[in-house]
């Protein structure tokens, strides 16, 4: 009790000078603690920066390491601050850089920052390089079975490269001299390491005990519940009895991914018998929710208003069979069929069941049907197509980054006029089609790609006396895009070229070129094709060889856009950054292109940068834009907004039967795209 009373007078004891160091006055101990804890914390401007002693970079580059916060882009004129906390990280990241770099001896210290009130403060780093050391040679003792030409390709410190600043540092290249081991089998593979090291170079040594290859005694899966087992065991590319290669686990994982049932797969190696070399490999899976539902909005300049909802499983009762239903709705803003001079809205619909059978009959192949509708405006020819049919597909290889592809589709068309005044005498077709796809992809980024290249084959053949249907044509599309990487910049360039040609008896009946089905045909221009011009605008217009689409004279007349069965595309596209850290991007572009009755109406005058158009030289010019964008930068693509300027405008003049002009139709002086994901 009388230690209790103690410590509570002990408090009232103290009360006053607590109020005290809280109270304003000349008791400033808590505003000085205060104002040291701040101190490092808060910003300061920068009136200048300077570096002694460097010579092996720059003060540009080295000022790049310290991560200073740059001027606001709503006021440049402020300067760039930092904080002294992050200004020290900074000089701590320009001595790991020394160091990694062969300057072991180097030292980074910064003077004490000179205050000018009202202008900043002055910053000086002084910077001791010293010798820089070197990698003599890399030491190999018992490689078996590889060999020291294996191993040190595989290094990051080799023979004549910066040494490193100790023997932490071999921390990576020990990792991958084991994992050279482990993934050949040898998993009781050791390594150890050692710097010898004397005034300008030093000798690493690897001393490596490889062990034996183990091979694998038992397999056994973990983690799953919803998914058969057996299901798993089917996706494996290993046997008992192999050696525990990683290559093949690779494998495997990949394909147990690709199922979507699972979220993560490893493999862990258990039970090791040092005697016999066997082990037991364990397969432990994460499972994911197989079902699914997804809804999505969106908006363009040609769709103003994108709809799509969907539902799916992955493993339909428990089947391993996949299930998707999905809808899509587009509101379609274009040329009005009816007043050319103005646009109105179309309403465009699709949808598709699609089922997904892996391993089909036993096979590795996983076959993929589709029954799908869909419902397509295309007023540029004064039309809606209606499609109703049933594909097939399957993926004849897979192997690293290529993919090839084989397709079979039966495909209802009814083409609906847009118009009273037009009226179709072939509306009705049903086209029977075999495609095949190559697909070559090395982008560093499939949405927001940097570097790399990506190359698509395409082929199809429909109709004739095998296929049969009411089309018979051949269509050969070939496209290549290679992305390079400037700083911060990134250069993109495509190259396109298509054609296509009726066979059979749709050449018999209609000719080579008029043969083929609209539908099928090639356009250009818009969005993603020739930014600066129209959707769809370019290349032939409706003609008399197009007659025997429609019944109408008037129809031919609206000079609307009949498609091409030749096309050439070249695009070229510099992006950049704008303001990074809000991924706010731009871009310049030069788009060309056009697509040709077929590839003789070409002709080498129609290649020409600038220069008006007139009627049927607008159809065979090759035409060309240019122009500027702005970029939102999202995980599946940017945001884009184009304003293209079309180099060579046309004029198409619509004419009665005498001859006489009876409206003109002129290419506009700029259009604006807007649009997700980059134009290729």
């Amino acid at each position: 009790m009388g230690i209790l009373r103690t410590a509570r007078l002990a408090g009232l004891a103290c009360l006053p000078w607590a109020v005290a160091l809280l109270l304003p006055g000349e008791t400033g101990v808590v505003r000085a603690s205060d104002e040291e804890l701040d101190f490092g914390l808060e910003s300061r401007g920068v009136e200048q920066l300077d570096f002694a002693g460097n010579l092996v970079w720059t003060d540009e580059e080295l000022t790049e390491l310290l991560s200073l916060e740059g001027a606001s882009w709503y006021a440049p004129w402020r300067g760039e601050k930092y904080r002294l906390d992050a200004l020290e990280q900074g000089i701590d990241s320009i001595r790991r850089r020394y160091h990694s770099d062969g300057y072991r001896q180097a030292t980074v210290e910064l003077v004490e920052p000179e205050m000018v009130e009202g202008q900043g403060d002055r910053l000086k780093i002084v910077i001791v390089e010293g010798p820089r050391t070197v990698v003599g040679r890399v030491e190999f003792e018992g490689v078996q079975p590889l060999s020291g030409a294996e191993l040190e390709p595989l290094l990051r410190y080799k023979s004549g490269a910066a040494a490193p600043f100790s023997e932490a540092a071999l921390g990576g290249d020990l990792f991958r001299v084991a994992e050279a081991y482990l993934s050949r089998g040898h998993l009781a593979a050791m390594v150890e390491t050692s710097l010898d090291q004397n005034d300008s170079t030093v000798v690493i040594s690897y001393k490596i005990d490889a062990g034996p290859v183990y091979t694998i005694r038992n397999l056994s899966v973990q983690g799953y519940s919803r998914v058969r087992e057996e299901y798993v065991r089917r996706e494996l590319s290993i046997e008992l009895g192999q050696p525990f290669r990683t290559a093949e686990q690779i494998e495997s994982e990949a394909r147990l991914l690709q199922t979507g049932w699972f979220r993560d797969v490893s493999f862990q190696a258990t039970n090791l018998d040092h005697e016999t070399a066997q082990a037991d490999l364990v397969v432990v899976v994460l499972e994911r929710a197989t079902g699914f539902w997804e809804v999505g909005l969106g908006t363009g300049s040609v769709d103003r208003v994108r709809v799509v909802g969907a539902w799916g499983n992955r493993n339909v009762f428990g089947t391993g069979k996949g299930l998707t239903l999905r809808a899509r709705l587009f509101g379609i803003y274009d040329v009005s069929v009816e007043n050319p001079d103005k646009n109105q809205l179309y309403w465009d619909h699709e949808e598709e069941l699609i089922y997904r059978h892996p391993h089909f009959f036993g096979s590795g192949r996983t076959i993929t049907a589709r029954l799908f509708s869909e419902l397509e405006s295309r007023p540029s020819s004064g039309m809606q197509l209606n499609q109703f049919g049933v594909s097939t597909a399957t993926s004849l290889l897979s192997w690293q980054s290529s993919l090839l592809d084989i397709e079979y589709a039966l495909t209802r068309t009814r083409k609906e006029s847009l118009s009273e005044d037009i009226i179709f005498d072939n509306s009705r077709a049903l086209t029977s089609a075999v495609a095949m796809v190559y697909r070559r992809d090395f982008r560093d980024d499939i949405f927001n790609p940097s570097a790399g290249h990506y190359v698509e084959m395409f082929g199809q053949t429909a109709g004739g006396p095998i296929l049969l249907g009411d089309n018979a044509f051949n269509k050969l599309l070939s496209r290549g895009v290679k992305i390079l990487s400037f700083g911060d910049a990134v250069f993109a360039m495509r190259l396109e070229a298509g054609w296509i040609r009726a066979y059979a008896t749709s050449k018999e009946i209609w000719g080579p070129d008029t043969g083929v089905p609209i539908e099928e045909r090639f356009f250009a221009g818009g969005n993603n094709t020739v930014r600066g011009y129209r959707e769809s605008s370019l290349g032939p217009r409706l003609s008399e060889d197009d007659a025997s689409l429609v019944q109408d004279p008037q129809f031919l007349t609206e000079r609307l856009s009949g498609g091409g069965n030749a096309v050439l595309l070249a695009n070229f596209e510099m992006r950049f950054p704008i303001i990074p850290e809000w991924n706010i991007g731009g871009e310049f572009f030069f788009d060309t292109g056009n697509v040709w009755t077929n590839w003789t109406t070409m002709t080498t005058d129609d290649f020409r940068l600038t220069g008006d158009v007139v009627d049927k030289e607008a159809e065979t010019a090759y035409r060309t834009s240019y122009g500027v964008g702005i970029t939102y930068r999202t995980v599946v693509g940017p945001l884009r907004l184009d304003y293209g300027i079309p180099l060579r405008r046309a004029t198409f003049n619509s004419r009665n039967e005498m001859g006489e002009i009876t409206g003109t139709e002129r290419d506009p002086d700029h259009v604006w795209h807007f649009s997700l994901g980059h134009a290729f």
